[in-house]
């Protein structure tokens, strides 16, 4: 590798690096597994990319497998940020925001740039990106097709891209802005990888409907224009590798007015949520009160906690521009709740308290140790399924021997759930839980891609039409499989131990 690596450096502005050490960092994302790369690569450019990406496929062509694993702040829950051949980390170099344009409010970034870098650079310009993931680079969260707490409102970041700079599979740099058909079966027409994305996408892929969103690959609707893009959103650095992107912003808001209020039920949470809905909050954070006390367990002190002990507790936000109209909704939240729950409205005096417990919990659940691990994070469950479903995964939790902290938003009907077990026990429970995710009306892979952590899974779940064109996708895009080789793949279905999941699950559900 250290010859592999020798050559690389005297051909790239960026670095290779293949000791122990520096690997080691690089092997681990927040998906409890671990995969040590043979190098670690921190290009500065999108040419340095370009040679990263034909070398590999140069090495696959005789017979070498050196997979381009691409990684931004290695936040990924799947797996899909670690790999055993390159690690191309984009975060150290690539992360210059290039251009702002105030008239049309675009901005041009690199992919290693994070949201907290970008918007506190857009705020000095009166503009922002309304998505709540602050250390996490674009190119990272498009890989995965983010939303988050914001999008019930304002949509994924996929909604604000207006073209993405993406090195494909043998080299060529490609644009993801829409064509016309016309171009597009130009395009199709001649020679090289483009055009055989292009042949795909026109005549051999259809559209899906089904709920898994960000499972696989989404074909783009047939329109009078047409752009690989949506392929790329979630598709985890299977496809290509994103290098630069350009957004659409929002005019800066100030900081929202926020509400917190604990509920002993679900079915009084459930009630108030429907009655806030139509004042469109901007965000609409649940947190179990288990997962509050673990947390002020760990030392991770929160006032909150003296709202109540147990039951959940629900926290909405306002971010109309006006600050006086904020604060009205804010107070008409609070009176649509019960008399007899507790309740708190930000104001100057506690907005502190109400900043910490973000933070605290983002800290908590990224710290929480090798055995409470991010492998169940993001199902989506339909609003009128949330009670059974919390039901029936609090009777799941009794029959494994652990308690089951979940948090989440009843806007965006995303939820995450925190077990702590092993690793051998993780994968039994993640059968059983996407199978109940499933048979709630849910999507395991409504708001996160499957990666290496639950693909295997999936593949048994969705329809075999659907796995089909994912395969068929890849293999276009990707022949020589370097690009994230294993993500979205996953284990093969006899390495998966068997178990009757269906019977387990029925036997919890109401």
């Amino acid at each position: 590798m250290k010859k592999l690596a020798a050559y690389l450096n005297r051909r790239l502005t960026g670095a290779v690096y293949v000791s122990r050490r520096i690997c080691e960092a690089y092997s681990t994302d927040q998906s409890g597994m671990k995969m040590l790369p043979q190098m670690v690569a921190v290009p500065t450019s999108t040419r340095d990319v370009q040679k990263l990406v034909v070398f590999a496929g140069s090495l696959a062509g005789k017979g070498i497998k050196l997979g381009i694993t691409p990684r931004g702040s290695g936040t990924d829950k799947t797996g899909a940020a670690i790999g055993q051949g390159i690690v191309v980390s984009m975060r150290e170099e690539m992360n210059k925001i290039l251009e702002i344009d105030t008239r049309q409010k675009l901005v041009r970034v690199q992919a290693g740039v994070t949201i907290r870098e970008l918007n506190n650079t857009l705020a000095l310009h009166g503009m922002t990106l309304p998505i709540a993931a602050d250390d996490q680079t674009v190119g990272g969260l498009l890989a995965k097709n983010f939303t988050g707490p914001m999008s019930a409102k304002y949509g994924g970041l996929g909604r604000y891209v207006t073209n993405v700079e993406v090195v494909l599979a043998d080299g060529t740099v490609a644009s993801t802005a829409p064509v016309s058909r016309r171009r597009a079966e130009k395009i199709a027409s001649g020679s090289g990888l483009l055009a055989e994305i292009y042949k795909v996408l026109l005549n051999d892929c259809e559209p899906r409907t089904d709920d898994e969103t960000t499972f696989g690959y989404q074909v783009p609707k047939r329109e009078k224009t047409i752009s690989i893009l949506p392929m790329l959103l979630g598709s985890q650095g299977t496809l290509g590798v994103m290098t630069e992107v350009i957004f659409r912003t929002e005019y800066f808001e100030e900081l929202p007015t926020m509400v917190a209020v604990s509920f002993e039920t679900w079915a009084e949470a459930l009630e108030w949520t429907e009655r806030i809905v139509p004042l469109q909050p901007s965000v609409g954070d649940v947190y179990d009160m288990k997962l509050l006390n673990l947390a002020d367990g760990m030392g991770k002190a929160l006032k909150f906690l003296e709202l109540g002990g147990q039951g959940v507790l629900m926290v909405v936000g306002f971010d109309e521009e006006k600050r006086h109209k904020r604060m009205a909704k804010a107070l008409k939240a609070a009176k649509l709740a019960p008399e007899s729950v507790k309740k708190v409205v930000s104001d100057e005096q506690n907005y502190e308290d109400f900043l910490q417990l973000r933070e605290v919990m983002g800290v908590f659940l990224n710290e929480t140790g090798r055995h409470r691990v991010a492998i169940c994070d993001d199902v989506v469950i339909p609003r009128e399924q949330t009670e059974r479903f919390m039901g029936a995964l609090s009777r799941l939790g009794a029959q494994v021997g652990t308690e089951m902290p979940f948090f989440g938003s009843l806007l965006t009907r995303q939820w995450s759930v925190r077990p702590d077990m092993n690793e051998r026990k993780r994968v039994v429970f993640l059968q059983h839980y996407a199978r109940l995710v499933k048979m709630c009306g849910g999507a395991v892979c409504g708001a996160v891609p499957e990666g290496r952590t639950r693909a295997g899974i999936m593949n048994r779940l969705v329809d075999g039409a659907i796995v089909a064109q994912n395969k068929k996708i890849k293999q276009v895009f990707d022949p020589n499989d370097i690009m994230n080789p294993g993500v979205k793949d996953g284990f093969p279905p006899e390495r998966i131990p068997h178990f009757e999941t269906e019977t387990a699950v029925r036997r919890v559900l109401p």
